[in-house]
Order: structure tokens, then C-alpha cells, then sequence
């Protein structure tokens, strides 16, 4: 089916990253598929997109301005067959597409099918040595060599290869290792992200992973100076759930900012749409509307925080606002009234005025932390 078939009348939706199936390999602590299922039972285990479903919902985006396709899960490359039939059909409509993966799959074969695919990006989640790494991925030596070897092959083999840290409070105090361990060994990929835990709205889980305020700040300074340290080697990005310029150390370094719940919309298996992979928040139902009808939903509401007391005299605030990403708000508080709960200045705040602090002094006692 060629791309010149559709006539592109508008720009509401410009990437859709598809949950493709909710078996995975992996045994990650942090992962937001097995929250989203202990809390609200909206993906199990057997939960798959069929390739009639992929080809429809992408028949209709790219009526709605598509230009890039993200396939995860679970995990993609437990049916190669599927996934290259998938990345097929995007790049015969002109979309751009890429895979996010562990790693523990990535075969000689595999990576030489995925080349041959002309697939534009492989996005593989490291987490630095095996030692790190395991800590909140949970692999076997074996697995991690796979992963090692899995990325040397694709950057040999010219993939556009792309790395992704996710970072807790139980593997910040790692940080420096980690982008140590990456910066020396896979200097061939195109970049390696770097984003911090994100709320799942699980009490117990964001216990388990969030960092206090004063370790993420202190993440976020040693995370600013490693980007500058090995800016030579490889290119580090903060996500945008890490808010770097909170930190003293910031100096303007680059951004990804998000585009969730505004020009980009995540689908999981039954056609159910999310703002993004990791929020619980439906937002649509392409079994009942088109996708054209939820993209007139988007953006999602925005939040202003000028008005929201911790961030009224950040100067950063156009940045934050820039940056927002949806599961940031809703997975806590379930609406778009208040700023990313991640921010330890917010964090701080709320839990000062939570335990009876007058707000003035709530406020200026969160903003000693930066």
C-alpha cells in the first residue's frame, strides 16, 4: 500500500506507540505493564494487537498527520515474524518506526532481519554493568551478555541504536557507574536516555522506587555532569520525567520533551488508547470511536502552574510546562490540576503543608532544596 494512497487533512496525531503484546521475558520491578494490570486488570497476560487491528488504527493515523510508529510490549521480539510484518507496513506508508526491547532477543539473525527491514531505530533498556542492571531488571548473567552483545551487534551492523535508562531510588546511587560502564562501551549509539521512575499511583510500588527530594536532585547534578563528561563518547539526553534544570548544574543541556496526550497517543491490545505507555488513564476505545474522533480529545487538558504554588516563581516554568507528560499528574492524582509530581520542590511542598506548615513557609523551605 503506497503513502501517496492518503491525504493528510490535519496534524492532530503524529506518532501512536503500540502496546503490540503483554507477554514479555523480562522480570523488571519498575514495569508499568504489571502495575497497570495489579491495579486496574486493563492488560493481562495474553493480551496481543493482531496485525488486522495494527494495519487498521494506522490506516486512520495516517489520515491524522502520522510520521512515526514506536512498537513495544512486553516485549516485541518475542514474535519476530509479527514485528517485521509490522515495521513492513509502516515503512510501505512512508512512516518512520522503531522497536523498544530489552535486549535478551536480539540474535545475530534477528538484528540482521531487523537491517534488512530498513527499521530506523532499535531503543534497547540498559541499565550500565551486569551488577546494575540486575538490580531492577532482574537478569542472569546470561540474559545480560545477550543484551551486551545484542547492542555491539547492532551498532556493528549500522542500526540506528538508541539506549534507555530507567533510574530509581535503588539504582541512582549507581548513576555515575552506569553511565561510565555505557559511555565506554557502546560510543557507537546514536543516544542514550535517561529517565527516572515515574509514579504508578501503587503506593507500595512508588515507595519502592520514587526518590526522596533530596536524591533526585542529587541524581540530577551528577546526571548534568556525566552529560558534559562524556559528550565525546556518547550523547546523554534527560527525559523529560527527570527535570534537570531543577539542578544547580544544569546549563541548558538538551531536553526530550514529551508529546504525550498532546500530538502522540500510546494503543494497547483491544484497541484501548492511553495519553502514553505508562499512564492508567483511558482515553479512548477504538472499538466503539475512530481514532479521528479521540484525536479531537487532544491535547489533554493542560495544567497551568503558574498558578500552583511551588512553581510560581520557578524560572524554569515554561520548560516544565513544555515538558509535561501526562502520567506524571494523572497517575496520582487522576486530572491535569496540578504540576508533575515528580518535581522534588513539589514533593517537598505538599508534604510540609500536608503535615500543617503554613503554605508561605512550605514554600520557602521546598525552594532551600534547590
Amino acid at each position: 500500500m503506497e503513502n501517496n494512497s492518503y491525504v493528510v487533512n490535519t496534524s492532530k496525531i503524529n506518532r501512536v506507540s503500540f502496546t503490540v503484546t503483554s507477554l514479555c521475558n523480562g522480570r523488571c520491578t519498575f514495569c508499568f505493564n504489571r502495575m497497570r494490570s495489579i491495579q486496574e486488570a486493563l492488560l493481562h497476560d495474553d493480551e496481543s494487537i493482531s496485525l488486522g487491528e495494527y494495519e487498521s488504527i494506522i490506516i486512520q493515523a495516517l489520515l491524522l498527520g502520522l510520521e512515526q510508529i514506536e512498537l513495544s510490549g512486553g516485549e516485541v521480539l518475542l514474535n519476530v515474524k509479527k514485528t517485521l510484518s509490522m515495521i513492513k507496513f509502516a515503512k510501505e506508508n512512508g512512516v518512520r518506526i522503531g522497536i523498544f526491547t530489552n535486549g535478551t532477543l536480539l540474535s545475530t539473525e534477528t538484528i540482521k532481519k531487523l537491517k534488512n527491514s530498513k527499521i530506523d531505530f532499535v531503543r534497547i533498556g540498559i541499565c550500565g554493568d551486569e551488577k546494575t542492571h540486575a538490580i531492577e531488571r532482574k537478569t542472569t548473567p546470561k540474559e545480560f551478555k545477550a543484551i551486551y552483545d545484542g547492542i555491539k551487534k547492532c551498532i556493528e551492523e549500522g542500526l540506528t541504536t538508541r539506549l534507555f535508562v530507567t533510574v530509581t531510588k535503588n539504582t541512582a546511587p549507581y548513576i555515575n557507574k552506569t553511565l561510565d560502564f555505557l559511555a565506554e562501551n557502546f560510543a557507537g549509539a546514536e543516544h542514550c536516555m535517561v529517565d527516572f521512575y515515574i509514579q504508578s499511583g501503587i503506593k507500595a510500588k512508588d515507595e519502592q522506587f520514587l526518590m526522596a527530594p533530596e536524591q533526585y536532585i542529587k541524581t540530577i547534578d551528577t546526571l548534568c555532569k556525566k552529560i558534559r563528561e562524556h559528550k565525546n563518547k556518547l550523547k546523554i539526553i534527560p527525559f523529560y520525567g527527570t527535570f534537570p534544570f531543577l539542578s544547580k548544574e544544569y546549563q541548558g543541556e538538551e531536553i526530550a520533551h514529551s508529546e504525550c496526550g498532546k500530538t502522540r497517543v500510546a494503543v494497547l491490545p483491544k484497541g484501548r488508547v492511553f495519553p502514553c505507555l505508562c499512564t492508567q488513564d483511558l482515553i479512548g476505545d477504538l472499538n466503539k470511536e475512530k481514532l479521528e474522533d479521540i484525536a479531537k480529545k487532544l491535547p489533554c487538558p493542560e495544567y497551568d502552574y503558574s498558578k500552583y504554588a511551588p512553581c510560581c516563581k520557578c524560572m524554569h516554568y515554561k520548560i516544565c510546562h513544555d515538558s509535561a507528560c501526562p502520567s506524571l499528574t494523572f497517575n496520582q492524582r487522576h486530572n491535569y490540576l496540578g504540576p508533575p509530581t515528580n518535581c522534588p520542590i513539589v514533593i517537598k511542598y505538599e508534604e510540609l503543608t500536608q503535615q500543617g506548615n503554613p503554605e508561605k513557609e512550605a514554600l520557602t523551605k521546598a525552594w532551600e532544596l534547590n
